[in-house]
C-alpha cells in the first residue's frame, strides 16, 4: 500500500505543477513551450534529468529552462524538480534502481553492476585528455580543488593524495574558504572542480573567477556538455549509464574517485608514461570482482 501511496503521491504533484504549465503555455517563447513539450509527455523521465539534459533532450539551452522553472513560480531548476516529487516520494527517487538487472536482492549483484559500469569507464576515457589534465598538474604552482555538498570528501580526498605525491594542493569543506584561496592565486595555478550535475553554481563562480586569474581549469562531471562541462579549460566526464541510484543527491561518488585514481596514476608516472598507459582497462582492472 505504500508503494501505492507514493506512486499516487507523486502524480498529484506533478500534476498540479504541470496543471500550471498548461495554464501559461501559450504566454511561453517557442523554444520555452519546447521545454513544455518535454515535461508535459515525460515528466516522471525528467524527475531523473538534470538541467543540462533536460536542455539537451529539448533542444534548448540551460538559461531557457531555468527561464521556465522562475516562470512557474520556483527559484531553480533542483526546486522544480522537487515540486515534482513531494516529500514523501523522495526515497522512491533516492533508491530506485536504474541498472539492466531486474530488482538485485544480493550484495554480489549490486556490486557486480557497479564493477561493470568502473569497467565501460575504459571506454568513455581518453587517455589524451587525462595525460594533458596530469601534465597540468604537475607542472602548476597550487592545484584548488573545490566542490559542493557530497562530492566535498572527493576533493578532500584527491588535495591529501596530491600532497603526498609532493604537489601542493587547497580545497574546504566551504567553498567560500576556497575561492578566497583563488583569488589569491595566479596564471601558475589550476582549479579543478568536481560536481555531478556540471550546474553547481559555486563550482561556476569558482571557473569564472579562476579564468580572471588566468588560470586552466579541469572539470570533473557525469555531464560532459553542462555549464562547468563546457567551460573548463579541460573535461574529465564520468557518465554511467546504469545507475543504482537516482537524483537529489544520492547519487554514488565511486566512479569520480576511480577517476581521480586514474588521474593520479598519471601524474605519478608522467615521466615513465608509455603505449601501455592506453589501455585503461589495465588499471580499472583492479576494480573487478
Amino acid at each position: 500500500m505504500k508503494h501505492i501511496d507514493r506512486v499516487v503521491d507523486f502524480f498529484y504533484s506533478a500534476f498540479m505543477v504541470l496543471k500550471n504549465l498548461e495554464a501559461i503555455y501559450e504566454k511561453l517563447y517557442p523554444a520555452e513551450k519546447r521545454v513544455a513539450d518535454y515535461l508535459l509527455k515525460n515528466p516522471e523521465k525528467t524527475v531523473n534529468l538534470n538541467i543540462a539534459e533536460l536542455a539537451a533532450v529539448s533542444s534548448t539551452s540551460d538559461a531557457t529552462v531555468l527561464r521556465l522553472c522562475k516562470r512557474l513560480g520556483f527559484s531553480g531548476f533542483y526546486q522544480f524538480k522537487i515540486g515534482l516529487v513531494k516529500e514523501g516520494t523522495m526515497e522512491r527517487q533516492l533508491v530506485g534502481y536504474r541498472g539492466e538487472q531486474n530488482d538485485p536482492r544480493t550484495a554480489k549483484a549490486i556490486m557486480s553492476e557497479i564493477a561493470g559500469n568502473i569497467l565501460q569507464l575504459s571506454d568513455q576515457i581518453e587517455t589524451k585528455t587525462v595525460l594533458q589534465c596530469a601534465s597540468m598538474i604537475r607542472n602548476c604552482h597550487t592545484v584548488y580543488a573545490v566542490a559542493v555538498g557530497n562530492t566535498i570528501p572527493v576533493a578532500q580526498d584527491f588535495t591529501f593524495r596530491l600532497g603526498r605525491l609532493g604537489i601542493r594542493a587547497i580545497s574546504s569543506f566551504v567553498p567560500e574558504y576556497t575561492l578566497n584561496e583563488i583569488n589569491l592565486g595566479d596564471k601558475e595555478d589550476v582549479l579543478i572542480g568536481f560536481t555531478h550535475s556540471g550546474t553547481s553554481i559555486q563550482i561556476i563562480q569558482a571557473m569564472d573567477l579562476s579564468k580572471k586569474k588566468g588560470m586552466k581549469t579541469i572539470a570533473i562531471t557525469d555531464v560532459p556538455f553542462s555549464k562547468a562541462g563546457k567551460d573548463a579549460s579541460k573535461t574529465l566526464c564520468v557518465p554511467v549509464n546504469s545507475n543504482l541510484f537516482q537524483g537529489f543527491g544520492a547519487v554514488t561518488n565511486i566512479y569520480m574517485l576511480v577517476m581521480i585514481d586514474v588521474l593520479l596514476y598519471f601524474i605519478a608516472n608522467l615521466d615513465s608514461t608509455t603505449e601501455d598507459a592506453d589501455n585503461l582497462e589495465y588499471i580499472l582492472a583492479n576494480y573487478k570482482l
